[in-house]
């Protein structure tokens, strides 16, 4: 942060503009290790009392690696008939 002025302030993250499925605008960003905060426009707002954006935390989800040994397509050398 630029201004210290506020040092009740604590920062947890930062947030990336994206865009949904339906082209609304959304924010992403990591929360915690094992943890990513979403954050959506209230599409269902239809009072004033409701709020603007929905925040959400989901569990990070781990890429999936492929082991050298592992193949992708079956050998078809080894057929047992």
């Amino acid at each position: 942060m630029a201004n210290n002025n506020n040092k009740d302030l604590l920062k947890v993250g930062g947030l990336w503009k994206n865009t949904d499925k339906n082209g609304n605008d959304c924010f992403s960003g990591d929360f915690t290790f094992g943890t990513k905060m979403l954050v959506f426009k209230n599409t269902f707002k239809k009072q004033d009392n409701e709020p603007d954006f929905n925040v959400f935390l989901t569990p990070k989800r781990k890429p999936v690696k492929q082991d050298a040994e592992q193949k992708t397509e079956p050998e078809t050398d080894d057929i047992p008939f």
